[in-house]
């Protein structure tokens, strides 16, 4: 099956709330499921298509409430293509689905985080001004990172928390 047939027929079987089938049908035996960081009632991996499964019963049975469930078609990177992808961004993205208290700690969250990534990224260019020649692009680099933290602060700033 080709990248777009796999990641189409995912959507579809989430569109339909049916994720166990999605991963029966799609996940290979030996799959690994990532999350962002470690909880207390989930590791950072789970290892294998079984142990997945029954993470999402665990997930399942924690869950009060269902109010929606949305997937956007898939996007899919041709041969050679990089693509910028943030959580974030999609979170903000779909904030408008967020209860305001969500919506207000999303923002809060990321002002946070991209506050401090911007710190640093403005120290990364101005040692990027002494980087020798032999790293050429380094202060291009430096500078995409600056304005990649600035315009999601900018992005942030335009979610109403009230």
């Amino acid at each position: 099956m080709s990248t777009q047939t796999v990641a189409s027929r995912l959507a579809e079987l989430c569109r339909q709330g049916q994720f166990e089938a999605a991963q029966k049908e799609l996940f290979a035996e030996d799959a690994v499921s990532i999350e962002p960081r470690e909880t207390p009632d989930f590791p950072k991996e789970t290892k294998g298509l079984r142990a997945i499964i029954e993470k999402g019963h665990k997930f399942e049975s924690m869950v009060e409430k269902v109010h929606g469930c949305t997937a956007s078609s898939p996007l899919i990177a041709g041969e050679g293509t990089d693509h910028l992808r943030s959580p974030l961004i999609l979170r903000v993205l779909h904030a408008g689905s967020l209860t305001v208290r969500q919506r207000r700690a999303l923002v809060e969250r990321g002002r946070l985080e991209y506050t401090e990534r911007l710190v640093h990224a403005e120290e990364a260019a101005k040692s990027a001004d002494a980087t020798p020649a032999s790293a050429p692009y380094a202060r291009a680099v430096a500078e995409f990172a600056v304005a990649h933290n600035r315009a999601v602060l900018t992005l942030l700033d335009s979610v109403p928390t009230d």
